[in-house]
């Protein structure tokens, strides 16, 4: 799919757009700064201060629009969950470097042979019981996705032991460090077997993988090598932001209340100054009349010994988006405790259909955004431009009134016009059967005293 497809596509998608600029109204709005001009899509990562503006739990009344006042195709981006992703070992092509060499040393020497690359193919020996002096890995073009090496011994001794160093380069001349010294160990006994062979790497590798045996370590032979692999890209979730909230005494405890319904995944405590160890109980709840529901319960503390410095680290929780939070302390603390949060923005993604200056417009008591299919035209963008390609950032402005606090207003309820017609319409009919029956009742009981006179004269 070409660019002209793309955005023949956006076009069709904000002829589509279902708001319009005067209906319904908005309490604030922001200009928006795109970081680059000309770009068919952008991104809008949401602040503290977008989150207080909207109205809506789902953030519904969030909506971008052109300079002329139509709203762009949009979505909303939720952060990504920290999930582990799905792995699968398969063999990588390994060699054992001799005693006393380096890889550096290869890479100097790789000019002379045929092979592309460095496969180092001209150097692989007898694995079976070659001695662990240093193992090469080529994790060739998946290296990105390699999250762990797992080892092979060779033979069959009862009492397997190997340490190493994990290095990585991307071209055997600069190396970093890529997962702290492990030991391996395989222990055999009657048949049973205990054994810890996994070494896991703190980040994602470059393409070569240098196993190099610490000088102390026993050197137990390596008959095979595996590699783990995430079936997915790993997801960034990026940095945690945190918002530092003041206490109000209340419910047996210190009630908090967020801006907004951000995203909060994590939570830490400010007791105040001094030493302090604390047992805090966490609960949160999502409005006003609803249950508390226990978020974590754990000791807090700060300490400090002369130059040492102790602190307990922040906890984690399950993502909510909770407003209000209770907090209850034993003992009580000398002063008010902070409580801080953790979370982490969405991010509202739109097509650049029109002409700018875009805006966002937040804060309504009626206005609905619909999420528009725009997933498929950032793919068919990102297969032109790349598939590490995303929209840039356009960042809020100064915040500006728009209208007002009448737009956070419910509509009010319209007239049921249909059930008035129907009252009516009975209304009319009892009236009409009323009449009926009135008439009835006058001629029967005129109709024999008239015919009685009758015959008498």
């Amino acid at each position: 799919m070409n660019l002209r497809t793309c955005r023949a596509l956006i076009g069709l998608l904000a002829g589509c757009a279902p708001l319009a600029a005067a209906s319904p109204p908005f309490a604030w709005q922001w200009p928006l700064q795109p970081k680059r001009e000309g770009e068919p899509a952008y991104q809008v990562v949401l602040d503290e201060e977008v989150y207080a503006a909207v109205l809506a739990p789902d953030l519904a009344d969030l909506v971008v629009v052109d300079a002329a006042g139509v709203a762009m195709p949009s979505r909303l981006l939720r952060p990504p969950a920290e999930v582990p992703p799905s792995t699968r070992r398969e063999p990588v092509a390994w060699f054992v470097l001799p005693e006393g060499e380096t890889p550096a040393a290869f890479r100097a020497r790789q000019g002379s042979f045929e092979s592309p690359g460095v496969r180092l193919r001209w150097q692989a020996t007898e694995a079976g019981s070659a001695p662990a002096a240093g193992l090469l890995l080529d994790l060739d073009g998946g290296y990105r996705t390699v999250r762990a090496v797992w080892l092979q011994p060779a033979g069959e001794e009862k009492v397997w032991r190997a340490r190493f160093e994990v290095l990585t380069s991307p071209d055997l001349a600069r190396w970093s460090r890529a997962a702290e010294p492990a030991d391996l160990f395989r222990l055999s006994h009657e048949g049973r077997e205990l054994a810890l062979l996994r070494i896991g790497l703190q980040r994602a590798p470059e393409r070569y993988l240098w196993l190099r045996p610490t000088q102390d370590s026993a050197r137990g032979a390596v008959g095979g090598v595996e590699v783990e692999r995430a079936e997915a890209p790993v997801v960034e979730a990026g940095p945690l932001r945190w918002l530092e909230l003041d206490p109000q005494p209340g419910e047996g405890g210190w009630l908090y209340r967020t801006p907004g319904p951000m995203q909060v995944e994590a939570w830490d405590l400010e007791a105040g100054p001094g030493n302090w160890v604390l047992d805090a109980d966490l609960a949160s709840r999502s409005g006003p009349g609803d249950d508390w529901r226990p978020r974590a319960r754990e000791a807090r503390f700060r300490w400090q010994t002369g130059d040492e410095h102790l602190a307990s680290a922040p906890g984690p929780l399950a993502p909510t988006r909770d407003r209000e939070w209770r907090l209850r302390l034993t003992p009580q603390p000398a002063a008010p405790p902070r409580l801080r949060l953790g979370w982490r923005p969405d991010r509202l993604q739109f097509l650049a259909q029109a002409e700018g200056p875009y805006r966002l417009l937040a804060g309504s008591a009626r206005a609905r955004r619909q999420e528009a299919p725009v997933e498929g035209v950032i793919r068919a963008l990102q297969q032109h431009r790349g598939l590490d390609w995303e929209p840039p950032p356009a960042s809020p402005g100064a915040r500006a009134e728009l209208d007002g606090p009448a737009a956070l207003q419910p509509p009010a309820e319209p007239v049921d016009w249909a059930r008035w017609v129907l009252w009516t319409v009975l209304l009319a009919a009892a009236l009409s059967v009323a009449g009926i029956a009135l008439r009835l009742l006058r001629q029967a009981e005129d109709g024999p005293g008239a015919g009685g006179d009758g015959a008498a004269n």
